[in-house]
C-alpha cells in the first residue's frame, strides 16, 4: 500500500502542478522504488513490486527529469521490472504492466525509444477488456499514431485514431486540434517544440534589413520579425534518404 500511495501522491502534484511539485515527484518516486524494492526481495514471485518499481522511476523522473534518472541506471532496471511484471500476470491493476510497457518504449529518450514495441504493447492493450474503459490507453495509442503518420491531411490523421483508438471521430478531433494547440501556443510564446524522432519546431528573431521588391526592383526596409524554423531530426532525415524504410 505504502507504493501506491507514494505514486499516487507525486502523481497527483504533478497533474495538479502544485507549488514545488518537482521535488514532491522526486521524494515520493524515490520513497516509491524503495518500497517496490523491498517487495521485489521479500516477495519474488509476486508482480506487485516490479509493476511499481517502474511507475515509481517513472513518477521520480517527472521529478529529476528522465535524462537525470538514466544518468542514475534506472532505464534497465525500469524495463526488468516492468517484463518481470508482464511475465508474472500482465493482466494485473486492469493489465497495467502491458500499457507501462507501450509507454516505456514511446517515452524512453533516443537511442532506446523503441516505436514498433510500443505500438505492439498499445495493440495488445486495444484487445483488452480494459482499452474500452481507460481513456489513458486512448490517449497513448493516438499520441503515438500521430508521431508515425505519414499522410499530411488532418482529416486522415483524425480518422485514423477514431479508428484505432475507438473514440468517436469528434473526440479524434479534439485530440488532434488539443496537440496541435500545445505546438502552436508554445511558438507563439516563443519556446521550442520538440517531437523526439520527428524534430525541433523553434521560434528565431530576424532584424530589420534592407532588402529588394522582386517585383519592381526597388529597395526598400524589411521590418524585424520572427519566423519559425524546423530542423528535422536525424531519425527522421535517416529515414526519408533510405525513401520510408524503417
Amino acid at each position: 500500500m505504502s507504493i501506491y500511495i507514494s505514486r499516487e501522491y507525486g502523481k497527483e502534484a504533478k497533474r495538479q502542478r502544485i507549488e514545488g511539485w518537482k521535488e514532491i515527484c522526486a521524494r515520493h518516486g524515490k520513497e516509491g522504488m524503495k518500497y517496490a524494492q523491498g517487495a521485489m526481495e521479500q516477495e519474488p514471485g509476486k508482480t506487485e513490486g516490479f509493476y511499481f518499481y517502474g511507475l515509481s522511476v517513472g513518477i521520480y523522473s517527472d521529478g529529476v527529469s528522465i535524462l537525470t534518472a538514466l544518468a542514475e541506471g534506472l532505464k534497465k532496471k525500469t524495463q526488468n521490472g516492468f517484463e518481470k511484471a508482464y511475465e508474472l500476470d500482465k493482466m494485473y491493476d486492469e493489465a497495467g504492466p502491458i500499457l507501462a510497457l507501450g509507454r516505456f518504449w514511446a517515452v524512453v529518450p533516443w537511442p532506446f525509444k523503441d516505436k514498433k514495441k510500443a505500438l505492439k504493447f498499445y495493440r495488445e492493450y486495444q484487445r483488452t477488456q480494459y482499452f474500452a474503459k481507460k481513456d489513458e490507453g486512448k490517449v497513448y495509442l493516438a499520441e503515438l499514431l500521430l508521431h508515425l503518420r505519414r499522410k499530411e491531411n488532418k482529416a486522415d490523421i483524425i480518422e485514423d485514431i477514431r479508428k484505432n483508438c475507438g473514440f468517436t471521430k469528434s473526440k479524434s478531433a479534439e485530440l488532434t486540434e488539443s496537440i496541435l494547440e500545445i505546438i502552436k501556443h508554445s511558438l507563439e510564446s516563443g519556446q521550442k517544440v520538440l517531437i523526439s524522432g520527428f524534430g525541433k519546431f523553434c521560434v528565431k528573431e530576424k532584424k530589420k534589413r534592407r532588402g529588394r521588391n522582386p517585383a519592381t526592383g526597388e529597395d526598400l526596409m524589411l521590418r524585424s520579425r520572427r519566423v519559425v524554423r524546423f530542423k528535422c531530426s536525424s531519425i527522421l532525415r535517416d529515414k526519408i534518404n533510405r525513401g520510408g524504410k524503417s
